[in-house]
């Protein structure tokens, strides 16, 4: 019983993570947009802030970890507090047929 409190309190925490992190991602696009230009980090060179590659060293300014897109984040909340959820209602028979 024990362990199926442990398990049911990691996937309750891990979909508020998934869901904390979810409204950051938001909150970052939003004032990202806000501005206009930024420098390059690897030349130097302004450029746009929603640009994806440098026009002038190449740089690659595309996100690629799950946690940085919004959409993943809001899959991983669901799925983790789905299953958290259901590991509730386990831990709940459980407790109940005991």
């Amino acid at each position: 019983m024990f362990v199926l409190g442990i398990v049911t309190l990691f996937f309750l925490l891990l979909g508020l993570l998934a869901w904390i992190l979810m409204f950051k991602n938001i909150y970052l696009k939003i004032t990202k947009r806000s501005l206009k230009m930024k420098p390059c980090e690897a030349c130097g060179h302004s450029i746009s802030s929603t640009a994806i590659i440098c026009p002038h060293c190449g740089e690659s300014y595309r996100s690629s970890a799950a946690y940085e897109s919004i959409t993943g984040c809001i899959i991983a909340g669901i799925m983790f507090s789905v299953i958290g959820l259901k590991f509730i209602e386990l831990f709940i028979e459980e407790f109940l047929t005991k």
